[in-house]
């Protein structure tokens, strides 16, 4: 019977084996975005504008940024 010791050694070696998945995106496709937080309040109303314009909150900001960087 292997000792736990063993059994955790060659859990760490066939880990160290296992390569990072590729990421199927090209460099160039990756889109720039950056996480910011934002309060419940302003997703919420940010959240029922979009359903009223029949967009998603992520177009929804980019007009935003969009029109206060012009």
């Amino acid at each position: 019977m292997k000792s736990r010791k063993n059994i955790s050694n060659n859990i760490k070696k066939e880990n160290n084996n296992i390569l990072p998945k590729k990421s199927y995106l090209e460099p160039e496709e990756k889109g720039d975005t950056t996480a910011v937080r934002i309060s419940v309040e302003y997703y919420e109303k940010l959240r029922e504008q979009a359903f009223r314009q029949k967009t998603s909150i992520r177009q929804l900001l980019d007009e935003i940024l969009e029109n206060s960087l012009n």
